[in-house]
């Protein structure tokens, strides 16, 4: 993906800097992560280095490999949710949650208390087909006669 956004033309032409960025952080993650399981003991590196780290023991800390890429996977983590690459959990919820929940609306239920509150918050939006003046309701606005 990276060489491909490098070097062909119309691919690089739209490529912002921090996608290229993002590719190459991602890129140490798993180059570490595959170094890390064909030439050490991963259980034992992770479970030193995380010793150390809870005890603050430096001296137990685990050299070379295992540590970096507990490093390049902090990193990452720690900038995750400043990138585009949210998407993948933002998605979940605004989407997949959304359009595959088949509970049903139970009168009583939290979920009718939950719409409608929503239901009576007033409206900001400014679209003229919906003449709200950020007093009327979502109910007031579906509710009322059409050309009014």
């Amino acid at each position: 993906m990276l060489a491909r956004r490098l070097f062909e033309r119309r691919l690089r032409d739209v490529t912002p800097p921090m996608a290229l960025f993002n590719l190459v952080l991602l890129g140490a993650v798993f180059a570490t992560g595959i170094a890390v399981l064909t030439t050490a003991d991963y259980v034992d590196g992770m479970t030193k280095l995380l010793g150390a780290l809870a005890t603050g023991d430096t001296a137990a800390l685990t050299p070379g490999v295992v540590a970096a890429h507990a490093a390049v996977t902090l990193v990452f983590l720690a900038y995750l949710p400043f990138t585009p690459m949210m998407h993948f959990v933002a998605k979940y919820f605004t989407y997949h949650d959304v359009r595959w929940n088949d509970e049903p609306l139970v009168r009583g239920g939290s979920m009718e208390r939950e719409v409608e509150r929503l239901l009576r918050q007033p409206v900001s939006w400014a679209g003229p087909h919906l003449h709200a003046d950020g007093k009327k309701t979502w109910v007031d606005i579906a509710t009322e006669e059409v050309g009014k």
